[in-house]
């Protein structure tokens, strides 16, 4: 397969099968390319899909992987991030090993900062971990395109093999085959899952805060809304701006006990807060009103914004309605 044409034909494929299957994402096509390719240029999957890492797409190495007998989804991950023995992909068996053998990793991974998940290491965090309708644990497309950000890093050594030697050592790692025959020893790859780490630490700290929060947080609206603003750092101009209300509004939910009238309002001011979840739960249970998800249209959007969207603000939120031919949120009395 010489490489020059290999390239032509694989990036004809991959504009082909983008448009064709409305895929956005390299790896959401890179099987169908892979297979193509084989037979276009009849050699095995196995050949292809080699080709294509040695052609620059670093795509290529996450797809096609079986780990536990099991096929493992496509994955992606900024170029340059693995060398050609480490992976984001590990067995249960070495996860469950691996997790104790680091310190700092065992503490971690005993605060459930960890989720194993598609053969993965993955931090426990909804921007990358979600559950399905079956309530499986999965993760997330931002997740699955950008493992770098989110999965720890493995190094594996030939351990055993049937057929291979050393000397194949980026054939093996790439193509774990399920009847491959090889056998890896896995080890943790420490220093470049540095970031990852870093991040399990801020994860743990920030839940410990939002506990700390939850337990010190008043029973009633007016107060906890003081204490909530405070802690933001947020001034009642300011939250009434970002909220599309009143400051006059804002001094009543906080003094008067007859406010909030509605639940309108009070989504409005915990995305102008920018309230992480479990805050913004326990400010609407304060409220005296509910999100009626089953029963409200716009409830059911309001439930998305203040779990996906709370780092957003409220002007993306109002699109979002007007879109779906909903009434804006304008924090209104």
């Amino acid at each position: 397969m010489p490489i020059g044409s290999f390239k032509t034909k694989a990036a004809e494929y991959i504009r082909i099968f983008q448009r064709e299957l409305k895929a956005a994402h390299i790896v959401d096509v890179m099987e169908a390319v892979i297979d193509a390719l084989a037979t276009f240029f009849v050699v095995s999957r196995h050949a292809a899909k080699m080709r294509m890492v040695d052609a620059g797409y670093e795509e290529a190495i996450g797809a096609f992987t079986y780990i536990d007998g099991h096929y493992v989804k496509p994955h992606a991950f900024k170029k340059g991030s693995l060398q050609k023995d480490q992976t984001y992909c590990i067995s249960a068996d070495d996860a469950q090993i691996i997790a104790f053998s680091d310190m700092r990793l065992s503490a971690q991974s005993q605060k459930g900062s960890y989720i194993y998940v598609d053969s993965h290491m993955c931090l426990n965090d909804p921007k990358y971990v979600t559950r399905d309708e079956n309530n499986t644990v999965q993760m997330t497309d931002y997740g699955r395109l950008h493992i770098d950000e989110c999965c720890l890093v493995f190094k594996l050594k030939v351990k055993a093999t049937n057929k291979y030697g050393e000397e194949f050592y980026k054939e093996c790692v790439l193509f774990r085959d399920v009847d491959s025959g090889i056998v890896f020893q896995t080890t943790f790859a420490k220093e470049v899952s540095a970031d990852v780490m870093g991040k399990a630490d801020a994860i743990l700290a920030r839940e410990m805060e939002i506990q700390r929060v939850l337990q010190e947080l008043p029973a009633q609206f007016g107060a906890a809304l003081v204490y909530l603003m405070e802690w933001v750092e947020i001034s009642e101009e300011t939250l009434a701006e970002k909220a599309l209300v009143s400051t006059k509004l804002v001094q009543r939910l906080r003094n008067n006990p007859a406010y909030p009238k509605n639940v309108d309002c009070v989504v409005a001011v915990c995305i102008g807060m920018n309230l992480p979840p479990e805050l913004s739960n326990a400010l609407i249970s304060r409220s005296g009103f509910t999100l009626r998800l089953a029963q409200n249209e716009a409830h059911l959007m309001y439930n998305f914004f203040l779990n996906h969207l709370y780092m957003g603000s409220i002007h993306e939120c109002n699109d979002m309605l007007v879109a779906k031919n909903l009434p804006v949120m304008t924090g209104t009395e």
